[in-house]
């Protein structure tokens, strides 16, 4: 059989030993097959070769040969948290860097909800671009962003967004009563969901509160999860800002000032957490009674919104 003759532009390797024999006397059916045998090798070399200089840049460590992912991360995405004291329902506009005017109100022009966020609620999200924006927060009413800002909430530059990550901006504060300008504060949200398991984050709104503790149980059965120093921020478990917990139905939790021994506000049998949900337990209000009593506002953040905004359930 005669060998294949060969390609000037493969290299020696890609070319069978077969070269190597003696040509021996062929038929002219014989070299019409021998040329259709020589076409298939010549592909199927070219095939491979063409395969092994993808895999230079295109196959994963593994060996398998499917490509990168080139796609660029998401926009990020953002939800808006209402916990300032005695204030009714806003809505909020933003102003990306060298634009003059505000967008919005977004809650009414993106999730088509009129009327605002209510209070000891968060929003569906919405998506944003990678920019550091600055907030105006106007009433839920407003149909424009030109107004002034509602409760004496300043504008206020936030921290850049970062594509591909979550974010809550969360109104805090109780101007009317502390004559305190109110807080607005831009948490980092980790949706990612733990199979059999519930996932809880506690963020510490509640002005004139100093350091606060959240954990599971009452009294003598109190265990401590969260510790939040920080008026403003998330609580720490001490190794970051969510813990796993185990799913509840219908179960005591209990918030404590920092360190102290007894409960500042137990919930009996009043929190209900569901396997592979991620949930946010944010303290609010005032401690002393008044319009807004010292509560958890309790949101299943990975929920399905309902009309523009998350689940949340006010508990105290």
């Amino acid at each position: 059989m005669k060998p294949c003759a060969r390609p000037g532009n493969l290299p020696s390797w890609a070319h069978s030993s077969r070269e190597h024999r003696l040509d021996a006397p062929q038929s002219k059916a014989t070299r019409g097959g021998q040329h259709r045998r020589c076409a298939r090798i010549e592909t199927r070399l070219l095939s491979a070769l063409s395969s092994l200089l993808l895999c230079g840049v295109g196959c994963d460590p593994g060996g398998n040969n499917g490509s990168m992912d080139m796609a660029p991360p998401a926009d990020p995405q953002v939800r808006f948290a209402h916990f300032l004291v005695d204030i009714p329902a806003f809505d909020i506009c933003l102003k990306a860097p060298g634009e003059t005017d505000f967008t919005g109100p977004l809650i009414r022009t993106m999730l088509q909800r009129s009327g605002g966020v209510p209070y000891g609620y968060e929003t569906a999200y919405v998506t944003l671009k990678p920019v550091s924006y600055q907030a105006h927060v106007v009433s839920g009413l407003a149909t424009s962003c030109t107004g002034p800002s509602l409760g004496g909430v300043p504008d206020v530059n936030l921290n850049q967004l970062s594509a591909g990550r979550q974010y809550t901006i969360a109104a805090i504060g109780n101007p009317l009563k502390t004559f305190k300008l109110p807080v607005v504060s831009l948490l980092e949200d980790d949706m990612t969901v733990t199979a059999g398991q519930a996932r809880l984050r506690f963020v510490h709104a509640a002005d004139g509160q100093g350091g606060l503790e959240l954990g599971s149980g009452s009294s003598g059965t109190y265990s401590k999860l969260f510790t939040a120093n920080d008026y403003g921020k998330a609580g720490s478990t001490g190794s970051g800002a969510y813990a796993t917990v185990p799913p509840i139905a219908n179960g005591t939790y209990s918030l404590r000032s920092a360190g102290a021994g007894g409960d500042l506000l137990a919930l009996m049998n009043k929190v209900t957490l569901v396997a592979g949900s991620v949930y946010t337990a944010t303290v609010m209000g005032e401690a002393g009674g008044g319009t807004s009593p010292l509560a958890i506002s309790l949101c299943n953040d990975s929920a399905a919104a309902m009309s523009g905004l998350a689940p949340c359930s006010e508990l105290r």
